[in-house]
């Protein structure tokens, strides 16, 4: 081939260029950040959901403890004559006194609700209400509370249409014994004794909500000065009249609790 004077024809082809896909790349990558941001959003959005959630139920299944309102708080305190006991009791009640016989006292508060005062009979038994009375029936050691029970429930068995075993309670720290019955109204009488004299507590009510008043009524009764913390004085027995020879002659009783022998002298 000559190289001044080329031979005419057709040029030798010539490979066309490669095209440049890098924007391609750039999109590429664009797209995928977009989608992870995406992802990223929706599991943080996932996330704060889930904790409020979780929040909320342990909300309630763990409720802030409040502090519980005492309903006799503004109450007033009743104390009687010789200073023994006092309760708590609510406004709006009519007291009476009762004193019969050497060392009785008693005090009753009553309440008389809208439904009687509506009815006008307001001096015959108490139809819708209820009363709260302390009597004071005398010394333990003639009278102790667990004899002063078994004779009035005894008495109330022959005259109310129903009346509960006698069980034992725990009144202002004391020992104590409880009836139930129905006798012109529902009632619960308690007997106890601060280590002196026995009273009597007794609790009438026309309806359960009455109940819970006269309950929380005893609530608050106590004793001041009761000889004991855990139990009434129990009744001192008397003593059998029998003697016993000793062997240096002389003679011993039976004396204590237990009427035993007393020891002979050595």
């Amino acid at each position: 081939m000559d190289p001044i004077n080329p031979v005419v024809g057709n040029p030798p082809s010539v490979p066309p260029p490669v095209k440049d896909n890098h924007w391609v790349t750039i999109v590429s990558m664009a797209i995928f950040v977009l989608m992870s941001l995406g992802v990223i959003i929706f599991l943080y959005y996932q996330n704060q959901q889930l904790k409020s959630m979780l929040a909320k139920y342990q909300a309630q299944a763990s409720p802030t403890p409040t502090a519980t309102t005492d309903p006799t708080a503004n109450w007033k305190t009743y104390t009687n004559p010789t200073n023994t006991y006092s309760f708590k009791y609510p406004d709006g009640l009519k007291s009476d006194t009762g004193a019969a016989g050497v060392g009785f006292e008693s005090i009753r508060f009553t309440y008389i609700g809208p439904a009687q005062l509506a009815s006008g009979k307001t001096q015959t038994e108490l139809s819708d209400g209820y009363s709260f009375s302390v009597t004071k029936l005398g010394s333990t050691f003639q009278s102790d509370p667990k004899t002063e029970i078994g004779k009035a429930a005894q008495n109330s068995k022959e005259n109310c249409t129903s009346v509960s075993a006698i069980s034992n309670v725990v009144i202002a720290g004391i020992n104590a014994f409880r009836y139930s019955g129905n006798c012109l109204g529902n009632y619960t009488t308690i007997y106890l004794s601060d280590g002196k004299n026995t009273y009597s507590i007794t609790q009438l009510y026309t309806n359960d909500s009455y109940k819970t008043i006269t309950d929380q009524i005893l609530s608050t009764f106590k004793f001041f000065g009761a000889t004991s913390s855990a139990s009434p004085v129990p009744t001192q027995k008397a003593c059998t009249l029998e003697a016993k020879v000793c062997p240096n002659g002389s003679s011993v009783g039976r004396t204590g609790p237990n009427c035993e022998f007393a020891p002979c002298p050595q």
